[in-house]
């Protein structure tokens, strides 16, 4: 997935329940990596990597929003997205393929 001119990687990670990740996702700017805790409804999956797009957009153009804001953003674009009949899916095909 290519945001703002960077190839990042989505990957998965399991719940804090299996010794895994305290929260259901997460973005390593430095390896250009998302981490997705599968282990969450495919619609989850997705708005996390709409919320982790949205941070690396506030990284990458020093955008300075608050984490609420970015929420805001995610919870916004995903109900856009799936009004629009857009297909969600694609967001998480990386983690389905194994790429």
């Amino acid at each position: 997935m290519n945001i703002a001119g960077y190839d990042y990687t989505l990957k998965s990670a399991p719940s804090q329940e299996d010794g895994g990740m305290d929260d259901l996702g997460r973005l390593h700017l430095g390896k250009q990596i998302i981490i997705v805790d599968t282990d969450t409804h495919t619609q989850q999956q997705e708005t996390i990597v709409v919320h982790e797009i949205f941070e690396a957009l506030n990284f990458h153009y020093e955008l300075k929003l608050p984490h609420n804001q970015i929420s805001i953003l995610e919870t916004g674009w995903y109900q856009v997205l799936k009004s629009l009949g857009m297909d969600t899916s694609l967001l998480t095909k990386e983690l389905r393929d194994g790429v």
